[in-house]
């Protein structure tokens, strides 16, 4: 590119930037208004329900116990290429 060409390549991408930005502005200004934190709570009801939890056992507890779930995991083999990549 010549000097010229790369000259008005900055200034199009300087005033279109800014041309954007201004109609960005624009449009947050003239955007509607959200309402305020007072509004919000005076017209929500909130209703909570409390629920009766089962105690959590101790460690000693959790020790102690005999019935065990037995657990068996699948055994899965998954045979992978290995990478030959010939030295760095």
């Amino acid at each position: 590119m010549n000097k010229i060409t790369k000259t008005i390549l900055r200034i199009w991408i300087t005033v279109s930037a800014l041309v954007l930005f201004g109609i960005g502005w624009v449009a947050l200004a003239h955007a509607q208004k959200p309402a305020s934190l007072a509004d919000q709570f005076t017209n929500n009801t909130i209703v909570v329900e409390t629920v009766d939890l089962a105690p959590v056992l101790s460690l000693e507890e959790l020790a102690g116990t005999t019935n065990r779930p037995v657990i068996s995991q699948p055994s899965v083999n998954i045979n992978i290429p290995r990478m030959r990549t010939r030295g760095s």
